[in-house]
């Protein structure tokens, strides 16, 4: 029975070997005469004279591997165990089947996981008696285990490349687990995703794995990269889009959200820790390889190791406390209000926590014009980078609202001399405590200031005359 694999199209099928049984689709092949074929003369196709060689070595389970021929092979040879020997440890082997040009060979114990085994194959013959030399190959049985959140993360990514490099994306196995990507995804922020592959495929423990529709470009830059080639990756905007990974149970296991603050133009972004989510801009910078990126190495971008600082400290009114860093913070830390004291004594009953903001919320109320210290301790960034205990000074000031005469123009220099310049003094007659947030400077482009108690507005010579406002409006009102 013949198939379309036979041949034959437009040709004769002619046989090889009368005496080698018909069923084989090796013992066939097209007729080479330029007629088409040869009825009733000596067939013209060519014996095979080629011995049979491996094409393939299959780990199929902990007890089981397959070999596939080029071509089939003769039972009596292939399921003789005696022609196989294994090294190391010299696993003892059950049975060996076989099958056309494929050998199903069982071992009596387990293969040891994670461990490389050579195979040593002799004696093989095909069906016309070529018989092979000593054939060696190695496989090894990888022990595959069930991927945890955070066992797999995104650990570098180039979305806008250059100098002919393509975009990837890099894997890494932060575990000490052999993991199977096989119907493994990533993509986008569109609803579009890229199986990364369906076949096993090893992602080694503590290891990278390099996603990328052009690998041999990769290899041609990067040299030895371990890499997955996929037939497209998502397409990643060059300003504002997202990277996410799922596993086979389409289970998100990590996902990110650039911007162009983040970077990334020309190079590829590093991840600086594994441990701190990738969702946070901090944990990613631009490459510093003259490359363009580390694809399947370590990552070259330099660790965050100082501690967060305080950029900017405010009341916000008689019960709460606004402190703003320079970086995120470790939220743990942040939160604890053993790190907090107040002097003169006030409890910190709570504390609100946004990213690079903490708000302490008080249990009694600030006085007003006291000057109450606030030591902070143990804060740290989301790298572990520890701030030294800092004291910083607040006043809470209970402001009133100003009405005409409560602030008036109570001196200026029009004609300065001695290098001085043009100045406004503002005076406050009331007994208020005024707020100047949100008073506008119309009309010229004098500065003020204040000094002290005094709001002090200096000229600019040359310019129209500048006046300070509120952003009220007000009726008919007499300046003194």
């Amino acid at each position: 029975e013949y198939t379309p694999d036979w041949g034959g199209v437009d040709v004769a099928l002619e046989r090889r070997n009368p005496n080698t049984a018909s069923t084989f689709i090796e013992n066939w092949g097209d007729s080479p005469n330029v007629l088409g074929g040869t009825p009733g003369k000596e067939n013209e196709i060519a014996t095979d004279t080629t011995p049979p060689d491996i094409s393939n070595l299959t780990v199929t389970n902990a007890t089981t591997i397959t070999i596939t021929y080029n071509e089939s092979v003769k039972a009596t040879n292939a399921e003789n165990l005696t022609n196989y020997s294994i090294t190391p440890s010299s696993p003892a082997l059950s049975t060996a089947s076989a099958n056309g040009d494929t050998v199903t060979l069982t071992f009596v114990n387990p293969l040891q996981a994670a461990t490389i085994y050579s195979i040593e194959v002799s004696n093989q013959e095909d069906i016309f008696s070529n018989s092979t030399s000593t054939l060696s190959r190695t496989f090894e049985y990888i022990d595959y285990t069930a991927a945890a959140i955070n066992d797999v993360i995104i650990n570098e990514f180039l979305k806008d490349p250059s100098n002919g490099l393509p975009e990837y994306v890099e894997l890494r196995n932060t575990s000490s687990k052999y993991i199977n990507l096989k119907d493994w995804q990533i993509g986008d922020d569109n609803s579009s995703l890229t199986v990364l592959t369906n076949q096993n495929f090893v992602l080694r423990p503590d290891s990278f794995v390099v996603i990328s529709p052009d690998t041999a470009a990769l290899k041609n830059t990067f040299n030895d990269v371990y890499a997955l080639q996929v037939s497209s990756l998502p397409s990643f905007n060059n300003t504002t889009d997202q990277v996410r990974l799922f596993d086979n149970n389409s289970t998100i296991f990590d996902s990110l959200e650039y911007t162009p603050e983040w970077g990334g133009s020309g190079v590829a972004l590093e991840r600086r820790s594994s441990t701190v989510s990738s969702t946070i801009q901090a944990n990613w910078g631009d490459s510093p390889n003259a490359l363009g990126g580390t694809p399947g190495i370590q990552n070259e971008v330099a660790p965050d190791t100082q501690p967060p600082q305080i950029e900017n400290f405010s009341v916000t009114n008689n019960l709460s406390v606004l402190i703003s860093y320079d970086e995120p913070l470790d939220s743990v830390q942040a939160k604890n209000i053993a790190n907090y004291s107040i002097t003169p004594s006030i409890a910190v009953t709570s504390v609100d926590f946004n990213d690079t903001e903490v708000t302490l919320n008080l249990g009694s109320s600030l006085q007003t014009e006291v000057n109450y210290e606030i030591t902070i301790s143990n804060q740290e960034d989301i790298f572990g980078n520890i701030l030294d205990p800092q004291s910083i000074n607040v006043q809470f000031i209970n402001y009133t609202t100003a009405v005409i005469n409560d602030v008036i123009i109570n001196e200026f220099l029009k004609d300065p001399d001695n290098d001085l310049p043009e100045y406004v003094e503002l005076r406050n007659t009331s007994s208020k405590f005024i707020n100047l947030k949100g008073w506008k400077i119309l009309n010229g482009t004098a500065e003020y200031k204040i000094e002290g108690e005094t709001i002090v507005g200096t000229t600019k010579t040359g310019t129209p005359n500048t006046f300070l406002t509120t952003k009220k409006l007000y009726g008919d009102f007499i300046l003194e």
